[in-house]
């Protein structure tokens, strides 16, 4: 059947309408191809050069070695094994020379392990927490006792001594978590309070007067 001519021009300024639209609207962009960023030139020009690989030497007196990163194009490695130091660390003399220190007692070297554990790097502060909490006797507790209720304590170290205080007797234990549940920015102060619970077996939520009444009364009937 055929148009007249009116719906003719009408159907065709229709179709240019839409072309117009369809052009004049955001068109999708392709994602950029990726490239590989080991190979793909610096922004700045330079050239990447991969660190020298160890010499014979190296490879003979080494300890142990870093895990080899390979150009998965077939290049030469982007990152050699490269030999680790070997010997005693700055760090570790440090804490070796509080543990050898003689004249001291072992609450004395756990004392002055814990001051020296928050200027030690990362990696030294939780192995000498474990140090000063292994020969921290009972009654030298108090030295601990400040740096396990700072938050601000390194986390792992903070596990070490809460893991140990676990293991002190309950008129060490329980006044000691009350004061940590108390701090509500500690992150043990949850678990504090849970292990009131669990060994109180009664919740007194956020009635620290009540708790501190309840660890009295069990402490009492110990003695």
């Amino acid at each position: 059947m055929k148009l007249p001519p009116r719906l003719l021009l009408v159907a065709g300024a229709a179709v240019l309408i839409a072309v117009a639209v369809f052009l004049a609207s955001p068109q999708p962009v392709a994602p950029p191809v990726p490239t590989n960023a080991a190979t793909a030139p610096p922004e700045d020009g330079s050239v990447f050069t991969p660190p020298a690989a160890p010499t014979p030497e190296e490879i003979k007196t080494a300890a142990a070695f870093t895990p080899e990163f390979p150009d998965f194009n077939g290049g030469p490695p982007l990152l050699p094994a490269l030999p680790l130091q070997k010997g005693e660390l700055p760090w570790e003399a440090r804490v070796r020379a509080v543990i050898e220190a003689e004249g001291m007692s072992p609450a004395q070297r756990a004392d002055m392990l814990l001051k020296l554990m928050p200027t030690l790097p990362v990696e030294g502060r939780e192995s000498t927490t474990e140090e000063a909490v292994k020969m921290l006797p009972n009654s030298g507790y108090p030295v601990a006792r400040d740096v396990i209720m700072n938050p601000g304590t390194y986390g792992p170290a903070l596990n070490v001594l809460f893991a140990d205080l676990m293991e002190r007797p309950p008129e060490i234990a329980l006044p000691t978590l009350l004061q940590i549940a108390r701090i509500q920015q500690h992150p043990f102060a949850p678990n504090a309070r849970d292990n009131l619970q669990l060994l109180l077996g009664e919740d007194y939520g956020a009635n620290w007067n009540r708790w501190d009444a309840a660890i009295r009364a069990a402490l009492a009937a110990k003695r």
